[in-house]
């Protein structure tokens, strides 16, 4: 047996407090090479620094990465989930614009897309879009800006997600991010600039894909997990605070 162990970066990097300063707390991964595969893709070169997440249909991100522009900036940008644990019913994949600077907008911006249900094989690599044909992406979207306060049981970091619900039975997750700690041990701050147009959505073909997209604004949630196993959602406002509950030492890991 081979195995894989991931280091996720998107999940490790947290910010100390209101310090300004970054400071790291790993999120290791554990995968069967012997029964895994991949996925990989090309965006326009404009989209270079889009956030990719392969999910599963309850919006759990398994592994998340950055596309990547080509040298020179002049090509696709290219972007690989690996690896990722054999599936015939497949993974959700969600790209996303950059968590925006502490200067303003997301860049590049765009409506999140979706492509739902991407199979993967032992040992193989499903792809999508080529260099010269890159997946299409939606053009750019206006935002709005969230922000709250968590209510912690007791002292903990907190993951923050943001979640979409397509239909009854797939929810995907568009953006995440951590808690700020205040001068409270047991009250966090979040905010998260996010999409009011709705995702873009297409299932999975080995040819083309038909990217749709609802004309209604997304109805947006927030859900926060934090790592004593406590766990709270709301649906967002401009300003929406929420308390988290409930226990289970292993959902802050377990979910994302």
């Amino acid at each position: 047996m081979k195995l894989t162990v991931d280091f996720n970066a998107c999940r490790s990097v947290v910010v100390a407090g209101n310090s300004g300063q970054y400071i790291l707390k790993p999120v290791l991964n554990l995968t069967d090479d012997e029964e895994s595969g991949s996925i990989s893709g090309y965006l326009p070169p404009a989209e270079a620094g889009a956030v990719v997440m392969a999910e599963d249909s309850q919006g759990h991100i398994l592994k998340t990465t950055v596309a990547a522009a080509a040298s020179g900036n002049s090509g696709a940008a290219s972007f690989t989930l690996s690896p990722l644990p054999a599936s015939s019913k497949g993974y959700d994949v969600v790209i996303t614009p950059p968590a925006p600077s502490d200067a303003g907008r997301p860049s590049p911006n765009f409506t999140p897309d979706v492509v739902l249900g991407v199979p993967v094989g032992v040992g193989q690599t499903t792809s999508r879009g080529s260099a010269t044909t890159p997946l299409p992406v939606t053009g750019s979207t206006q935002d709005a800006f969230y922000t709250g306060t968590i209510y912690l049981p007791s002292p903990a970091d907190t993951l923050v997600v943001a979640q979409v619900d397509l239909n009854s039975t797939t929810t995907i997750s568009i953006a995440q991010g951590n808690g700020t700690e205040t001068s409270s041990a047991t009250t966090q701050i979040y905010a998260m600039e996010l999409p009011t147009a709705s995702p873009a959505v297409a299932n999975y073909s080995a040819s083309s894909l038909n990217f749709t997209q609802a004309t209604s604004a997304p109805t947006i949630s927030i859900s926060a997990y934090d790592s004593a196993g406590a766990t709270g959602s709301t649906m967002i406002m401009t300003h929406a605070s929420f308390a988290l509950s409930g226990r289970g030492d292993d959902t802050f890991y377990a979910d994302h």
